[in-house]
């Protein structure tokens, strides 16, 4: 089985609705987690729930460090994409 975090581009949130609802879902194989900025949106929990299928935590963020969070993650992606 194909690891979760070598799956396709296709498979994360898309960097604008990751900026716009300010939630990130990072994959691993035994326990994922969304991070949030409060106020969490219903409509993009249930997109996360809908895309992933599968269980996850909630971990509320200040603005700051979800915006760190964020960046972090794209830099993984690229620097993934690139090997």
């Amino acid at each position: 089985m194909e690891s979760l975090e070598h799956r396709p581009l296709a498979n994360r949130l898309p960097f604008s609705f990751a900026n716009r609802f300010k939630v990130v879902f990072e994959a691993h194989e035994e326990q994922s987690v969304l991070y949030y900025v409060e106020p969490l949106a219903l409509n993009a929990l249930q997109e996360v729930k809908r895309v992933f299928r599968r269980p996850f935590e909630l971990y509320s963020l200040p603005s700051s460090e979800f915006d760190a969070k964020l960046t972090q993650l794209i830099s993984v992606t690229h620097l993934k994409r690139a090997n």
